[in-house]
């Protein structure tokens, strides 16, 4: 069988997949025989059969139904539906709105982009940013203790070793 026929009855997709349809004419397992029987190279498909049923013992009430087929069916109906309903409201979008949000994606992505060249230029200059840090923290030390250095007090301790 096919997916565009009903497994259960004769029906094909466009009229089993509309809510609240007549259900059709039931297959037989000696019906199922017969339109496999009329296949042949040139007819390779009749109403979904394709082939004589792998199982001619069961009859088809005891057929177990593919849910996960039909759920998986059914997420792809809702995923295609969700679509085209965000295509219509994209469509009706005023062109203010759509600049609006080109620019707000462009501005969230130059910021992702200079907060990571931040932590990258951490992750670079780390060790030389902590020494600089300690360094800072030595002559705040330093002028707690000893008292404001002039300037060129300052530029002569800087220049000895």
């Amino acid at each position: 069988m096919d997916k565009a026929h009903c497994h259960w009855c004769k029906l094909p997709s466009s009229q089993w997949q509309t809510y609240g349809h007549a259900p059709g004419p039931k297959w037989t397992l000696e019906e199922l025989k017969r339109v496999a029987g009329s296949l042949n190279a040139t007819k390779r498909t009749e109403n979904g059969v394709k082939g004589y049923p792998q199982l001619d013992c069961v009859e088809l009430e005891r057929y177990i139904f593919p849910v996960l087929h039909v759920t998986l069916g059914l997420a792809n109906r809702l995923l295609k539906d969700t679509v085209d309903y965000a295509d219509l409201v994209v469509e009706r979008t005023p062109i203010v709105l759509k600049t609006a949000r080109l620019k707000q994606i462009e501005a969230s992505h130059k910021h992702d982009t200079i907060k990571q060249e931040i932590v990258d230029w951490g992750v670079q200059n780390g060790p030389t940013l902590a020494n600089m840090h300690l360094a800072q923290s030595h002559l705040d030390e330093q002028i707690q203790v000893e008292g404001e250095l002039s300037d060129k007090e300052r530029e002569r301790r800087f220049l000895l070793p």
